[in-house]
């Protein structure tokens, strides 16, 4: 089923709603309707010649929707 919006009635909506969180947005560039904020941890931070490392998102807690605005 197609999206019941246009692509530009849909950035215009999207442009709209991010205003009211910031006002001095422009323009949207991009988007991605969904997005998941990783951090990189040393496997073993005791030791100065590791370099070994893991991925986590625990404790980062930033995933949705992502905008890259101007």
């Amino acid at each position: 089923m197609p999206h019941p919006l246009s692509p530009a009635q849909l950035n215009a909506l999207n442009l709209k709603v991010l205003r009211r969180h910031c006002p001095q947005i422009k323009d949207i560039y991009d988007q991605a309707s969904y997005v998941v904020l990783y951090r990189s941890i040393l496997k073993n931070p005791d030791d100065p010649e590791s370099k070994a490392r893991e991925w986590s998102k625990k404790d980062v807690h930033v995933e949705g929707s992502m905008f890259l605005v101007e």
